[in-house]
């Protein structure tokens, strides 16, 4: 019974050292990582570079854009009537559809 008890307490010492192990080599990993982040996001090249990139994108876009005109409108409007009529064109052949899919299947 005593070395039942030996054994137990042996392979619970050996548990709280391989977690104890594991616990300083995920805090030496934790550390490097944040030295990394830490690095990339102080460095001020990076942070420059970043900004000057997204600002030329934005001047880029505000400098091509340009208001819609009359044939954008009429376009637009042109498009809506297709889709308007394509949809009611659909509504009717639902019906069709799902009497050839029960035909099928019977």
């Amino acid at each position: 019974m005593v070395g039942l008890y030996a054994l137990f307490l042996g392979c619970g010492g050996l548990l709280a050292w391989a977690f104890q192990t594991l616990s300083h080599r995920l805090n030496a990993l934790e550390a490097k990582i944040a030295d990394k982040i830490e690095a990339s996001t102080n460095s001020p090249e990076v942070l420059t570079a970043l900004k000057s990139s997204l600002s030329e994108i934005i001047e880029d876009t505000l400098e091509n854009m340009q208001p819609p005109t009359a044939f954008d409108h009429i376009a637009g409007a042109a498009v809506q009537f297709m889709q308007m009529k394509m949809m009611s064109t659909m509504e009717t052949l639902n019906p069709l559809l799902e009497t050839l899919e029960h035909d099928d299947n019977v």
